[in-house]
């Protein structure tokens, strides 16, 4: 049986260590996995199935020692794979994947990128202009490169020089059957009112995915219709949004639930999802909200979005849409142009919120819903990963 190792920064959070843990638990069938955990300090949250698991360094506390970390782990990562004589070695994230290619002479190389990295490279200073030098000169020397949308690909292809060849665009893993039965628990019946319109969001409380506007559209609506939203997830913003929620008297309207394990009785049980990023890669909560026959109210956010909610939209991306356009899945509103903070929303805003309001009053135009995400169900996607890695090694 043939060894792979997967290079991933932690297992506690955002949209990479839920799609590993998916796929490695479809690919410990074919494949001996050692699990390398960059950051040994932080919580293992998501299953890691029968993958060794190998913990590397702690994390710096500041720039200057984050870089003496990040060299030490190239000499940690290297010394791994040369004694475990990987077969391949697959990188999950911009830091991953240099690190992965970096052992390049000692295994095959897999990187997979999960965001727009033109974009969010921008907002990280210093850091996002050295990983934007490493990527130009060294991503070509990978043996593959995937991408999660058609929009992450043309990213790369355009601003970082990758050749066509060297990319591959492979989908978010799900195990659509798992997310169904987990969907069935009925804890979510008595956390979500009946007698209103639940909208429910899950994602890091950062400025990115912008849970503020969200917060505010609600506010807005209650005023003549009975909604909640719930809002999942853990971040930065965190206290902040819960100081405008009280401020604004709003506690009997927004809740916050923290990180749940398992949110899908939730999901289930909404009326509709909410999306609001500034960007994305491939926002996993959409196809998991879709798997269980929950309507979704998204931007039309580079990238992401459209490839889920309707693959027969152009994947161009500067095609963008003039105002929100109704799905048989739900609903893709205006690219969003800012993070919201406060005061009047902006046209694309009000058009997030306007595309609310029309669901409120049509929120049965809705349909075929979960056959929509069929196409990435993890055996499917398992399978391709799979093929790739047999084929390079």
């Amino acid at each position: 049986m043939k060894k792979i190792g997967i290079i991933i920064p932690d297992f506690a959070e955002g949209g990479m260590p839920k799609i590993a843990s998916t796929l490695i638990e479809y690919l410990q069938a074919y494949f001996t996995i050692d699990l390398i955990l960059l950051n040994r300090d932080k919580e293992i949250r998501y299953p890691t199935s029968s993958a060794n698991l190998i913990r590397v360094t702690s994390l710096g506390t500041n720039f200057f020692s984050k870089i003496i970390v990040y060299f030490n782990r190239i000499y940690i990562v290297r010394r791994i794979v040369k004694n475990n004589q990987y077969n391949a070695v697959i990188g999950f994230g911009v830091a991953a994947n240099i690190l992965a290619i970096l052992c390049r002479k000692h295994t095959r190389v897999i990187g997979t990128e999960h965001n727009i990295k033109s974009i969010e490279n921008k907002k990280w200073g210093i850091a996002g202009k050295i990983f934007n030098v490493l990527m130009r000169h060294l991503y070509p020397k990978a043996d593959l490169i995937v991408a999660i949308s058609e929009g992450m690909k043309v990213d790369l292809i355009e601003n970082y020089g990758l050749p066509k060849e060297k990319i591959i665009v492979i989908n978010n893993p799900h195990n659509l059957e798992k997310i169904k039965q987990n969907g069935n628990y009925n804890g979510a019946k008595n956390k979500l009112d009946n007698g209103v319109i639940n909208f429910v969001t899950i994602g890091r409380l950062t400025d990115v995915k912008n849970q503020l506007l969200q917060i505010r559209a609600v506010q807005m609506l209650s005023k003549n219709n009975k909604v909640n939203l719930h809002i999942f997830g853990e971040g930065v913003l965190e206290k902040d949004l819960k100081n405008y929620v009280g401020e604004q008297r709003l506690e009997e309207t927004v809740h916050f639930h923290g990180f749940v394990k398992n949110p899908y009785p939730y999901l289930k049980e909404a009326d509709a999802f909410l999306l609001t990023s500034l960007n994305e890669g491939f926002p996993n909560a959409l196809i998991e909200s879709l798997c269980l026959d929950t309507p979704v109210i998204t931007a039309d956010c580079v990238s992401g979005p459209r490839e889920i909610v309707d693959p027969a939209e152009s994947i161009d991306y500067k095609d963008m849409i003039d105002s929100f356009t109704i799905k048989n899945n739900g609903i893709l509103t205006k690219r969003l142009t800012r993070t919201y903070e406060s005061g009047e929303l902006n046209d694309s805003e009000l058009d997030f919120y306007n595309a609310l309001v029309y669901f409120l009053e049509n929120k049965t135009m809705i349909s075929e819903i979960s056959e929509s995400v069929n196409r990435f169900d993890s055996n499917i996607i398992g399978e391709e990963y799979k093929k790739q890695i047999n084929r390079i090694c």
